[in-house]
């Protein structure tokens, strides 16, 4: 059985790319790393391993990179990186190669070149190039004696990942933020406890996320300045201007007078307690001396706090000339709302009109809602019941005016209203007639069509007469 070798060279031990807790198993592996290290044979003769040493070296690649804080890199840098014992990869080529091809690198002096494009319309432009591309400019692989190892490519993922990290730094709950590239260097250490992060690789992400509008600085000649000012937003901004640069520099300033005055104020109190201590010991020449000193150092405040009242009253000014500005240019906007409304047909005759139209609706409805309550009787009907209502008050007035039971119904009025019959109707048993023979017959019919004649003149008195 063959025996592989599973040692490292003392140089090899001592310059990995990587912690030995993150570097790959097959690393000590010399038989292994000797076929990863060779230059890649054509993937039709082999696709899978092909395939799989591509992805060694992507992931490796990465986790450099990510170890790093590197956005851009060369050739040459991942053969330094990558040398095992005294041998670099000779693949790097074809997996730089392959890296372009799949859109994962792009030349440095194109990323920045395109950075006020948007990365889609860079990809779009790019993939109407031949793919030869990349052979032509960079590595052509004719030979390796002909490639270009110091050419930089800029690592799109690592560039994504290191413009996240850098607006996970500001706040979010301001809408934007200004900073200087010094302090977001700082932050992002902070954020990652990763010294390895330099101002090279923030700038590209600086480059990236102004191209998604999540960053803005002046100009891209400004990306050489060390004091570069850029204004990040995690919702999206549209430009830095003059007036927001200027406006963060006399605040900046600010800050500086400030401080400033507190350590001359520190300085003064210093000076103040040493001239007490040597007036305390009898040393006068010596106080004096701090006296003179302390005065030294009240003229400087005096003119730090000029200059301070200065740089406040400015940046007031300016706050106040920008809200002035806003509100000017509500006024105009509003103004041409209004002037909108009134070239849509806003007139007095217009509002007249709509106005006589509306008191006809209100009119209209008021007569629809009085057809509404009108009740649904008709007027006989009501009629008929005060009429009725007339007949049994009468008849309650009568009842009372006799002695005796009340009246049985209304219908039987008439028998109710005749006076009693005489004695001798009642007394004395009368003998029995004939059918034909009635005696005191006319008397009889003539006492009751009085009585009805008086019956008909009560009836036909009127209810108020009752109630008179």
């Amino acid at each position: 059985m063959e025996n592989r070798s599973t040692g490292l060279s003392e140089s090899g031990a001592n310059d990995l790319p990587l912690p030995l807790n993150k570097m790959p198993e097959c690393w000590k592996d010399d038989e292994r790393m000797n076929v990863l290290f060779a230059q890649f044979r054509n993937r039709v003769a082999n696709i899978q391993d092909w395939d799989s040493k591509f992805s060694f070296w992507k992931g490796l690649i990465w986790d450099w990179l990510s170890y790093t804080m590197r956005c851009s890199f060369s050739i040459y840098d991942l053969s330094t990186a990558f040398k095992r014992n005294d041998r670099v990869p000779l693949c790097l080529p074809s997996v730089m190669q392959e890296l372009y091809k799949n859109r994962e690198i792009v030349l440095e002096d194109d990323f920045i070149k395109d950075c006020n494009e948007s990365w889609t319309n860079w990809a779009v432009n790019k993939l109407k190039g031949p793919v030869t591309w990349f052979y032509n400019k960079t590595v052509g692989l004719a030979s390796n004696d002909t490639i270009n190892k110091e050419v930089k490519y800029v690592h799109l993922r690592m560039v994504k990942k290191l413009g996240d990290i850098i607006l996970s730094t500001i706040d979010d709950k301001k809408e934007t933020s200004i900073l200087p590239i010094g302090d977001i260097v700082k932050n992002c250490v902070q954020k990652t406890d990763n010294k390895n992060l330099t101002k090279d690789s923030v700038k590209l992400a600086l480059i990236w996320l102004k191209s998604i509008r999540k960053a803005a600085y002046r100009n891209n000649s400004e990306l050489m300045d060390p004091n570069l000012i850029v204004k990040l937003s995690l919702y999206g901004i549209d430009g830095f201007t003059e007036v927001e640069e200027g406006l963060y520099k006399l605040t900046r300033q600010e800050e500086l007078l400030i401080k400033d005055l507190e350590q001359l104020e520190d300085t003064r109190n210093d000076i103040t307690k040493k001239a007490k201590s040597s007036l305390t010991k009898g040393l006068r020449e010596v106080a004096r001396s701090w006296l003179r000193k302390r005065k030294e150092i009240e003229k400087r405040m005096a003119k730090r706090s000029q200059t301070l009242n200065s740089v406040q009253t400015l940046i007031a000014r300016i706050h106040d000339a920008r809200t002035d500005a806003e509100i000017v240019d509500a006024f105009r906007d509003g103004c041409k709302i209004l002037q909108t409304v009134k070239e849509s047909g806003l007139s007095d005759d217009h509002i007249k009109n709509t106005m006589d139209n509306i008191s006809e609706v209100l009119e209209d409805l008021s007569d629809i809602q009085d057809e509404i309550s009108k009740p649904l009787s008709s007027p006989d009907y009501d009629e008929d019941l005060e009429n009725e209502l007339a007949e049994l008050l009468f008849v309650d007035e009568i009842s009372s005016k006799f002695t005796g039971p009340p009246p049985p119904d209304i219908s039987t009025r008439r028998v109710s209203v005749l006076p009693d019959l005489p004695d001798e109707f009642v007394d004395k048993p009368k003998p029995r007639r004939g059918p034909t023979e009635i005696p005191n017959l006319p008397e009889d019919l003539k006492a009751l069509n009085i009585q009805d004649s008086v019956f008909s003149s009560y009836k036909k008195q009127p209810l108020k007469s009752h109630q008179s």
